[in-house]
């Protein structure tokens, strides 16, 4: 789930399924989040992380 504030974007959740991951289908949402933000003009992006969440941190890290 993305949204803004008109001044910056913020990507709240990316899911895949456990059994999917791995496939890229994460790149590929970050990619349209990403694409969606700039078709709008927001050029900075915030990412909404539990601290206990190392895939998540791998995953956008490895971005």
């Amino acid at each position: 789930m993305v949204g803004h504030d008109g001044h910056r974007g913020t990507v709240y959740y990316v899911a895949t399924d456990q059994d999917w991951r791995g496939h890229g289908f994460g790149r590929e949402m970050m990619a349209a989040a990403e694409d969606w933000l700039a078709a709008k003009g927001i050029w900075k992006l915030n990412l909404l992380i539990r601290g206990d969440n190392a895939t998540a941190k791998g995953f956008y890290e490895a971005l």
